[in-house]
């Protein structure tokens, strides 16, 4: 009786372990992930001017000689084992652009969770060369950039 008991209660706890390492080792690792750039100062301009920067991201989020930048900048390529313009393609699939009313601009990309640091790297740069092209052709905006 015992002996039945102890075997019950060892099959029991392998089970659990092995599920708990099925979560820790492949499932969590491969949940949905996003990380973007939240610009705030968006949301003190008036809203066509807010709808302006978005649309300035998109268009160059659209252009494949500034995506291809971003892919060469951060060697996103050879990390994820693709050609440059299946990368490009990749990141615009992944690009998350949005204009949240209560946070302002959000600026970045999806992907998994075990792929956060790549993404934090996209958003930085991303964000980053856009903001300078942004405050470079719109001056008006220069204000969104500085502290």
């Amino acid at each position: 009786m015992n002996k039945g008991i102890l075997i019950g209660f060892l099959f029991i706890v392998l089970l659990l372990g092995g599920a708990g390492a099925y979560l820790f080792l492949g499932y969590l690792p491969n949940r949905p992930d996003l990380r973007y750039i939240q610009l705030e100062k968006v949301l003190e301009l008036p809203e066509p001017e807010q709808q302006e920067v978005l649309a300035f991201y998109e268009k160059i989020a659209a252009n494949d000689e500034f995506m291809s930048g971003v892919v060469k900048h951060t060697k996103i390529a050879a990390r994820w084992e693709m050609s440059e313009e299946q990368a490009v393609k990749a990141l615009r699939d992944r690009l998350h652009l949005k204009l949240n009313p209560k946070g302002g601009l959000q600026v970045g990309f999806k992907g998994k969770r075990k792929e956060k640091n790549d993404l934090n790297v996209l958003s930085q740069t991303l964000f980053g060369a856009g903001s300078e092209l942004l405050s470079k052709n719109h001056p008006s905006f220069r204000d969104l950039f500085t502290n």
